[in-house]
């Protein structure tokens, strides 16, 4: 609890403030406030927000409140008080934040998700790599910018649950020290050539030995 505190109040800004996190995680809830201090930022104002967390209602459940010229979110989680929270930095983005009405939100779907078809490696297919697009791709996939900005993005538009689709994903992400042959040491993608109109479909048959040959 101190350690998380800790850092609430360090994330403090002159318009935006985190405070009362408790035992909950503090990112999700520091995003927010990021996300708000953005927002002011980018159109000139400096609202008076404050993001805290009370424990009680339902899950992902907030209550954004005005009081006199403040605005004030209390999540029933951090989750709940980052939603809040992205609410407010949204209205403050479209030119709405003077039209924000009070009152209590919580989500009519708890669970809202995305399919990712993640294309690792030409070897390590995924269901929808038989496109240049999705081999193009693939260094996308091992880059830590773009899931941070992935991540990111799916926070903004509320979704909470990622799922990642792959035919065989363990060589290309796990290493086994008592079978160093499993994993793969590099990452390969294939030309647009390979994937024409006779190639599979169905899942069945997406990498073929004679890929590693060019052909």
């Amino acid at each position: 609890m101190a350690a998380c505190y800790a850092a609430a109040v360090a994330f403090r800004t002159p318009s935006v403030a985190v405070v009362n996190t408790g035992d909950h995680p503090c990112g999700p809830v520091r995003f927010a406030a990021a996300e708000v201090a953005r927002a002011a930022a980018g159109r000139g104002i400096s609202p008076d927000v404050t993001i805290e967390i009370v424990p009680g209602g339902p899950e992902q459940s907030y209550r954004i409140e005005r009081r006199g010229q403040a605005w004030h979110v209390i999540g029933a989680d951090a989750a709940g008080a980052m939603y809040g929270g992205l609410d407010i930095a949204e209205a403050i983005r479209l030119g709405s934040f003077d039209g924000l009405k009070p009152g209590e939100r919580r989500p009519f779907i708890a669970r809202r998700g995305l399919k990712f078809n993640i294309p690792l490696d030409l070897r390590t297919p995924s269901y929808s790599d038989n496109s240049d697009a999705a081999q193009a791709n693939i260094p996308e996939a091992w880059s830590a910018e773009f899931w941070r900005e992935f991540l990111d993005e799916m926070a903004r538009h509320r979704f909470n649950v990622l799922t990642l689709w792959n035919l065989h994903p363990f060589p290309s992400i796990v290493r086994v020290p008592k079978f160093p042959d499993v994993a793969l040491d590099d990452v390969l993608r294939g030309r647009r050539e390979l994937f024409g109109p006779d190639f599979p479909r169905t899942g069945v048959g997406m990498f073929r030995p004679e890929f590693l040959d060019g052909g």
